[in-house]
């Protein structure tokens, strides 16, 4: 992987990441809004769903980042074996 190639799989990992959080947070204001009009709540479901994603991709991030280390994240671990 070149390095151009791993910064795209970095943005791509935290574009994800932050859509799960977008999501999460479209949800609290949709749960707010529906609170207001004592409409019926989104399913819990939906909810825990968001937040187990988020938490599951950051902890594969994390989980990689350790075993790496910073060289794997920044994609100077592949550079500096060519």
């Amino acid at each position: 992987m070149s390095g151009l190639e791993a910064i795209t799989v970095i943005a791509a990992v935290a574009a994800i990441v932050s859509a799960y959080n977008d999501g999460g947070e479209v949800l609290q204001r949709l749960k707010r809004r529906r609170q207001k009009r004592q409409a019926a709540q989104p399913s819990p479901a939906l909810e825990d769903t968001i937040h187990a994603a988020t938490r599951s991709i950051e902890g594969e991030k994390q989980h990689h980042l350790a075993r790496f280390g910073e060289e794997w994240y920044d994609g100077r671990l592949r550079r500096a074996s060519i």
